[in-house]
């Protein structure tokens, strides 16, 4: 693989965090789509009119195998992790009080449905293995492939973090590379670079250990040493893929 001299990532999140920061929640959509509680929200800011994807704490649906209460962490802690990793393929998420109360708001990014990965995977062959490297850090355990989508920008975006850093091993996506395929070296020095910074005292670092439990920020940190020490990609084609896939 040869690293493209620009990924099809955006470089808009501050942004895009700044307006949903700034901006009021003026309505919300229910979904019909998806097992938790999840809103279409319509922002303003003076004159300007933004929407986002709102997912309450109050709209999670309990699940055996993930702590009650903390999806909403979860999607923030995987868009601070990207942008740690200068990765920034998932649009900018915030914790912020909405009319269901606390719950992540994410940056909606105009697409077209029928663009996803399974109708791209023969093109982006970095940001997919960027993403994939991503999924198996963060132990995502839903990267199905309509979780990634193509902007109307241009670029490549991965949304629906919300399972994730889950301490015991729940890697599901359809991103996968032939097991002993060697992962590129710039990928591998971002890993360690992140290893350390995870536990440190950066920003990004401390609100990443704050809405984490400390066991799941150990076994993110105990992953990234096996993808180094490992040095290929997963082997993850047979038995782990989401379903429904897209």
């Amino acid at each position: 693989m040869v690293k493209p001299k620009k990924l099809a990532f955006s470089s808009n999140h501050s942004k895009q965090a700044e307006a949903m920061e700034t901006a009021t929640i003026e309505r919300v959509e229910l979904f019909n789509q998806g097992s938790n509680y999840t809103f279409l929200a319509t922002l303003s800011n003076s004159d300007t009119k933004i929407h986002a994807i709102y997912k309450p704490r109050n709209g999670e649906i309990p699940l055996y195998d993930f702590p009650e209460g903390t999806l909403y962490k979860r999607e923030r802690a995987a868009y601070l992790l990207s942008q740690m990793l200068g990765w920034k393929f998932i649009p900018a998420t915030i914790i912020k009080e909405g009319p269901y109360g606390i719950g992540s708001l994410q940056y909606y990014i105009n697409h077209d449905p029928s663009e996803h990965y399974l109708s791209m995977m023969e093109t982006h062959e970095i940001e997919f293995a960027i993403i994939c490297i991503f999924d198996w850090i963060c132990n995502n355990a839903d990267r199905k492939s309509g979780h990634i989508i193509f902007g109307n920008d241009g670029n490549i975006w991965g949304i629906d973090q919300g399972l994730t850093f889950n301490k015991d091993y729940k890697l599901r996506t359809v991103i996968w590379y032939e097991s002993e395929e060697k992962i590129p070296e710039f990928i591998i020095a971002k890993l360690s670079k992140l290893q350390n910074q995870l536990s440190g005292k950066g920003i990004m670092a401390k609100e990443i250990q704050e809405l984490l439990t400390k066991d799941e920020l150990i076994a993110t940190i105990q992953r990234i040493h096996e993808i180094i020490r490992q040095g290929t990609f997963p082997d993850i084609r047979f038995g782990r893929a989401p379903w429904p896939i897209i």
